[in-house]
């Protein structure tokens, strides 16, 4: 058996096909998908992603409500899951 590495392509693919058959969403969801090696560059691209989305936002008269903000990170089941306590807005998420 032949495992190779799976290309954010391929996860963005997989991961419309599950809301496409659960339609449990919504049609303003937005998701965004941010890979890194390390959790320092998670941490630091997350926090720049959700600053700009965050403005992109507020200027074009829309809302982001941080409290409904759900990050899910996949890992290698070896490594180690910190707590990421994103700041955006002033407030930690």
């Amino acid at each position: 058996m032949k495992i190779s590495p799976v290309t954010e392509t391929e996860i963005t693919r997989a991961i419309m096909s599950l809301k496409s058959k659960n339609s449990s969403g919504y049609d303003d969801d937005t998701s965004i998908l941010v890979n890194t090696k390390n959790y320092c560059d998670l941490k630091f691209k997350l926090e720049i992603v959700m600053c700009h989305m965050f403005k992109w936002f507020q200027d074009n008269q829309f809302a982001l409500n941080i409290d409904k903000t759900n990050i899910i990170k996949f890992t290698p089941t070896t490594a180690t899951c910190y707590p990421l306590n994103l700041m955006v807005d002033d407030k930690v998420s």
